[in-house]
């Protein structure tokens, strides 16, 4: 991407932006009902909800093998509840 701006006091922000800026901005690809829940974290800041929630009220883990376990369940469990969901006004 080419930009006629380029900025001299934030050039690391910049610089971090730049790369992944046509990725950023794909929700456009997509018809515009559907922007707002395609460029929002949404559905990642709720599962890390989810895995707080879950955990809570667990102090300790035995092994963190039993932890992973755990975690690989509730991802499936939400995983299975998208699959019954589809996103609204998806073709």
């Amino acid at each position: 991407m080419q930009f006629l701006y380029s900025p001299t006091k934030s050039t690391d922000s910049y610089n971090n932006i730049i790369p992944d800026l046509a990725e950023t901005l794909r929700f456009f690809d997509f018809p515009y009902r559907m922007w707002v829940s395609l460029r929002t974290t949404n559905i990642i800041e709720r599962v890390f909800r989810e895995f707080r929630r879950r955990t809570k009220v667990m102090d300790t883990f035995p092994t963190e093998e039993s932890c992973i376990r755990i975690m690989f369940s509730l991802i499936q469990i939400i995983n299975d509840d998208w699959k019954t969901k589809p996103m609204k006004n998806f073709r």
